[in-house]
């Protein structure tokens, strides 16, 4: 009887593809370009910052856009940032508005302000090069300059003295806190701005912190920042009258 031979074993059902899942590359800009979104919130921050924008008005996303020539999606985006920033607030079925804060914790911002430039102040004294120094004593006559232009032209021109009082004290996380408590609170800085008189302080005043850090005197550099920043007594009952006022109107 002829032997059969052994079945042939069945072949292996074949591999499973390996499945290759397009992922969508990150939204890359062009060398040199700064994306619509990017540019956006740097404009409204420095709007909000220096009081082009009272606290609680509405950011009009349809008007923003129009403004900007883009569409809504980088306006959205951009106050999304601003939002993480708590410069601006979204109200739910209402929209975004500027960050409103409370009367006492802007007196306290205000505070902690004055600290952390007084700060500044004293390491610039120790720490300013000769060109650092120089250049605060240009940036002050700049603010002589424009003063007589009004509140907005000002405040641009004291921001720039500011940046560069914080990059003349070498220290990056006081240059990071200093500029966080001046961003929270701008629009109420720049309220200062406005009341009588008080320009022309901020522009002897300039003047004093400059020639401190020019002579390396930490001690008077630390000090007149105290009395610069933070809210003498003849402005006080002034500034708040201001501050209920624009809050009624923003209402």
């Amino acid at each position: 009887m002829p032997r059969r031979s052994a079945p042939h074993p069945s072949p292996e059902p074949p591999a499973p593809a390996r499945v290759h899942r397009l992922t969508l590359p990150a939204r890359v800009e062009p060398p040199g370009v700064d994306a619509p979104r990017v540019v956006i919130a740097r404009t409204l921050e420095a709007e909000i910052v220096r009081g082009a924008f009272s606290p609680g008005e509405r950011l009009d996303e349809r008007a923003l856009s129009q403004r900007f020539g883009v569409s809504r999606t980088p306006v959205r985006e951009a106050i999304g940032h601003l939002v993480s920033q708590g410069l601006v607030e979204t109200r739910a079925r209402s929209g975004n508005y500027v960050a409103r804060i409370a009367l006492a914790d802007v007196l306290l911002l205000f505070e902690a302000m004055a600290e952390f430039e007084a700060l500044c102040g004293r390491y610039a004294g120790r720490r300013a090069t000769r060109d650092e120094a120089a250049q605060l004593r240009r940036l002050a006559q700049t603010c002589a300059e424009v003063a007589g232009e009004g509140p907005d032209r000002y405040s641009i021109a004291n921001m720039a003295f500011h940046d560069a009082l914080y990059a003349a004290a070498h220290n990056a996380f006081l240059e990071s806190a200093a500029r966080q408590a001046r961003q929270r609170a701008g629009v109420y800085r720049a309220y200062t701005l406005q009341l009588p008189g008080r320009l022309e302080r901020s522009v002897a005043e300039h003047f004093g912190i400059a020639d401190a850090v020019i002579a390396g005197d930490a001690d008077a550099a630390h000090r007149r920042l105290l009395d610069h920043v933070d809210i003498r007594k003849e402005d006080y009952a002034p500034f708040l009258a201001m501050v209920a006022e624009r809050e009624r109107g923003a209402s």
